[in-house]
Protein backbone atom coordinates (compact mmCIF):
# COMPACT_ATOMS: atom_id res chain seq x y z
CA UNK A 1 0.00 0.00 0.00
CA UNK A 2 1.33 3.53 -0.71
CA UNK A 3 0.79 5.94 2.16
CA UNK A 4 1.34 10.01 2.78
CA UNK A 5 0.10 12.70 3.83
CA UNK A 6 -1.57 15.59 2.11
CA UNK A 7 -2.33 18.51 4.23
CA UNK A 8 -5.19 17.78 6.31
CA UNK A 9 -5.43 14.23 4.59
CA UNK A 10 -3.93 10.89 5.21
CA UNK A 11 -4.41 8.97 1.69
CA UNK A 12 -3.75 5.24 1.81
CA UNK A 13 -3.55 3.60 -1.84
CA UNK A 14 -3.53 0.28 -3.33
CA UNK A 15 -4.61 -1.16 0.56
CA UNK A 16 -5.02 -5.27 0.38
CA UNK A 17 -5.17 -7.21 3.33
CA UNK A 18 -6.64 -10.61 4.55
CA UNK A 19 -10.05 -10.78 6.07
CA UNK A 20 -12.42 -13.07 7.05
CA UNK A 21 -10.20 -15.59 5.10
CA UNK A 22 -10.50 -13.74 2.13
CA UNK A 23 -9.56 -10.23 1.13
CA UNK A 24 -10.50 -6.84 1.21
CA UNK A 25 -8.52 -3.92 -1.20
CA UNK A 26 -8.57 -0.27 -1.97
CA UNK A 27 -7.84 3.31 -0.84
CA UNK A 28 -8.47 5.02 2.12
CA UNK A 29 -8.42 8.87 2.70
CA UNK A 30 -8.82 10.03 6.48
CA UNK A 31 -9.42 14.19 6.91
CA UNK A 32 -8.80 16.04 10.00
CA UNK A 33 -10.31 19.38 11.14
CA UNK A 34 -14.05 20.14 11.52
CA UNK A 35 -15.23 18.23 8.38
CA UNK A 36 -13.36 14.82 10.53
CA UNK A 37 -13.99 12.11 8.64
CA UNK A 38 -12.73 8.67 6.79
CA UNK A 39 -13.49 7.91 2.68
CA UNK A 40 -13.25 4.63 1.18
CA UNK A 41 -13.85 2.22 -1.28
CA UNK A 42 -13.36 -1.42 -0.78
CA UNK A 43 -13.36 -4.50 -3.19
CA UNK A 44 -14.06 -7.91 -0.85
CA UNK A 45 -13.90 -11.70 -2.49
CA UNK A 46 -14.15 -14.78 -0.63
CA UNK A 47 -15.05 -12.73 2.87
CA UNK A 48 -16.40 -15.88 5.14
CA UNK A 49 -19.47 -14.60 7.07
CA UNK A 50 -19.03 -17.86 9.14
CA UNK A 51 -16.13 -16.59 10.81
CA UNK A 52 -18.31 -13.99 12.42
CA UNK A 53 -20.90 -16.86 13.67
CA UNK A 54 -21.29 -18.40 16.81
CA UNK A 55 -20.36 -22.44 16.28
CA UNK A 56 -24.06 -23.32 17.04
CA UNK A 57 -25.13 -20.33 14.31
CA UNK A 58 -22.51 -21.69 11.24
CA UNK A 59 -23.75 -21.54 7.99
CA UNK A 60 -23.85 -25.07 6.70
CA UNK A 61 -24.13 -23.98 2.89
CA UNK A 62 -22.84 -21.23 0.80
CA UNK A 63 -21.18 -18.42 3.05
CA UNK A 64 -19.11 -16.61 1.14
CA UNK A 65 -19.84 -13.21 -0.30
CA UNK A 66 -18.04 -10.90 -2.51
CA UNK A 67 -19.10 -7.11 -2.78
CA UNK A 68 -17.98 -3.40 -2.76
CA UNK A 69 -18.26 -0.90 -0.18
CA UNK A 70 -18.01 2.90 -0.02
CA UNK A 71 -18.17 4.55 2.72
CA UNK A 72 -18.07 8.59 3.35
CA UNK A 73 -17.97 8.73 7.43
CA UNK A 74 -18.38 11.80 9.16
CA UNK A 75 -17.61 12.65 12.90
CA UNK A 76 -18.33 15.18 15.48
CA UNK A 77 -15.43 17.50 16.00
CA UNK A 78 -15.92 17.55 19.50
CA UNK A 79 -17.26 14.77 20.44
CA UNK A 80 -15.88 12.10 18.05
CA UNK A 81 -19.28 10.64 17.67
CA UNK A 82 -20.57 9.21 14.26
CA UNK A 83 -22.50 11.97 12.12
CA UNK A 84 -25.24 9.98 10.77
CA UNK A 85 -26.67 13.02 8.98
CA UNK A 86 -23.88 13.57 6.62
CA UNK A 87 -22.41 10.22 6.69
CA UNK A 88 -23.03 7.71 3.83
CA UNK A 89 -22.81 4.07 2.89
CA UNK A 90 -23.37 2.00 -0.05
CA UNK A 91 -22.51 -1.78 0.12
CA UNK A 92 -23.14 -3.80 -2.85
CA UNK A 93 -22.96 -7.47 -2.78
CA UNK A 94 -22.19 -9.06 -5.62
CA UNK A 95 -22.47 -12.87 -4.62
CA UNK A 96 -24.49 -14.18 -0.87
CA UNK A 97 -25.94 -17.31 -0.41
CA UNK A 98 -29.62 -17.17 1.04
CA UNK A 99 -28.63 -18.03 4.26
CA UNK A 100 -25.63 -15.46 4.15
CA UNK A 101 -28.58 -12.54 3.39
CA UNK A 102 -30.87 -14.50 6.10
CA UNK A 103 -28.52 -13.62 8.75
CA UNK A 104 -27.76 -10.33 7.29
CA UNK A 105 -31.56 -9.40 7.68
CA UNK A 106 -31.46 -10.86 11.43
CA UNK A 107 -28.80 -8.57 12.00
CA UNK A 108 -30.93 -5.39 10.83
CA UNK A 109 -34.30 -6.53 12.34
CA UNK A 110 -33.09 -9.63 15.41
CA UNK A 111 -36.51 -9.02 17.50
CA UNK A 112 -38.43 -9.74 13.90
CA UNK A 113 -40.28 -6.54 14.65
CA UNK A 114 -40.12 -5.18 11.36
CA UNK A 115 -42.51 -6.41 8.54
CA UNK A 116 -40.46 -4.99 5.54
CA UNK A 117 -37.60 -7.36 6.82
CA UNK A 118 -39.64 -10.12 7.71
CA UNK A 119 -41.20 -9.68 4.40
CA UNK A 120 -37.75 -9.69 2.68
CA UNK A 121 -36.69 -13.03 4.81
CA UNK A 122 -39.76 -14.70 3.51
CA UNK A 123 -38.45 -13.92 -0.09
CA UNK A 124 -35.02 -14.68 0.34
CA UNK A 125 -36.27 -18.63 1.62
CA UNK A 126 -38.09 -18.63 -2.16
CA UNK A 127 -35.47 -17.44 -4.59
CA UNK A 128 -31.81 -17.01 -4.77
CA UNK A 129 -30.21 -13.85 -4.23
CA UNK A 130 -28.56 -12.21 -7.33
CA UNK A 131 -27.43 -8.60 -5.96
CA UNK A 132 -28.15 -7.05 -2.44
CA UNK A 133 -27.80 -3.38 -2.02
CA UNK A 134 -27.68 -1.64 1.47
CA UNK A 135 -27.43 1.89 1.37
CA UNK A 136 -27.41 4.44 4.42
CA UNK A 137 -27.65 8.05 3.44
CA UNK A 138 -29.37 10.90 5.95
CA UNK A 139 -29.62 8.59 8.86
CA UNK A 140 -32.00 6.45 6.62
CA UNK A 141 -31.30 2.40 5.55
CA UNK A 142 -32.67 1.17 2.49
CA UNK A 143 -32.40 -2.08 0.78
CA UNK A 144 -32.70 -3.59 -2.79
CA UNK A 145 -32.22 -7.72 -3.32
CA UNK A 146 -32.54 -9.35 -7.19
CA UNK A 147 -33.13 -12.39 -7.48
CA UNK A 148 -32.14 -14.95 -9.78
CA UNK A 149 -34.11 -16.10 -12.77
CA UNK A 150 -35.70 -19.61 -11.22
CA UNK A 151 -38.36 -22.14 -12.71
CA UNK A 152 -39.93 -22.03 -8.96
CA UNK A 153 -39.88 -18.22 -8.57
CA UNK A 154 -41.15 -15.62 -10.37
CA UNK A 155 -39.23 -12.64 -7.57
CA UNK A 156 -37.58 -10.42 -10.04
CA UNK A 157 -36.64 -7.60 -6.82
CA UNK A 158 -37.44 -7.12 -3.09
CA UNK A 159 -36.98 -3.48 -1.87
CA UNK A 160 -37.07 -1.49 1.28
CA UNK A 161 -36.85 1.78 1.85
CA UNK A 162 -36.24 4.73 4.29
CA UNK A 163 -35.99 3.09 7.58
CA UNK A 164 -34.48 4.91 10.40
CA UNK A 165 -31.32 3.34 11.58
CA UNK A 166 -31.40 4.86 15.12
CA UNK A 167 -33.93 1.79 15.51
CA UNK A 168 -31.99 -0.25 14.39
CA UNK A 169 -30.29 -2.27 17.72
CA UNK A 170 -27.18 -3.69 16.30
CA UNK A 171 -26.53 -0.32 14.41
CA UNK A 172 -26.49 1.66 17.58
CA UNK A 173 -24.55 -0.79 19.71
CA UNK A 174 -21.72 -0.87 16.82
CA UNK A 175 -21.77 3.13 16.29
CA UNK A 176 -21.06 3.17 20.19
CA UNK A 177 -17.69 1.26 19.81
CA UNK A 178 -16.54 3.58 17.48
CA UNK A 179 -12.94 4.62 18.84
CA UNK A 180 -12.67 8.49 19.24
CA UNK A 181 -10.67 9.97 17.01
CA UNK A 182 -9.10 12.84 19.02
CA UNK A 183 -5.83 11.04 19.52
CA UNK A 184 -5.42 10.07 15.61
CA UNK A 185 -6.10 13.94 15.04
CA UNK A 186 -3.80 15.13 17.46
CA UNK A 187 -0.85 12.43 15.58
CA UNK A 188 -1.63 13.64 12.36
CA UNK A 189 -1.31 17.27 13.37
CA UNK A 190 2.05 17.27 15.18
CA UNK A 191 3.59 14.65 12.81
CA UNK A 192 3.29 17.26 9.64
CA UNK A 193 5.50 14.31 7.59
CA UNK A 194 4.57 14.58 4.07
CA UNK A 195 4.63 10.69 3.66
CA UNK A 196 5.34 7.48 5.70
CA UNK A 197 6.39 3.97 4.96
CA UNK A 198 7.57 0.70 6.37
CA UNK A 199 11.30 -0.64 6.23
CA UNK A 200 11.78 -4.27 5.98
CA UNK A 201 12.47 -4.82 9.79
CA UNK A 202 8.53 -3.73 9.80
CA UNK A 203 9.50 -0.07 11.53
CA UNK A 204 7.80 2.70 10.47
CA UNK A 205 9.21 5.64 8.57
CA UNK A 206 8.44 9.12 8.20
CA UNK A 207 9.93 11.31 6.18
Amino acid sequence: AGVKFDGSRLLIQNLAMNLLRGGLGGNLVLTTGKAFGVMTKLEATQLDVNDLLKPERKIQGDSLVDGIVDVTAFFDDTKGSLDLGKSEIDLFLTRIGQDALDRLLVFIDPEGSNPSIVGARSAVMLANPSTVRVTLRKGLLSLEIQFQKGVLSALKSFQINRIPVGRIKNFRNITQTIPRWETIREMMQLMGADHYGVDEGGKIILR
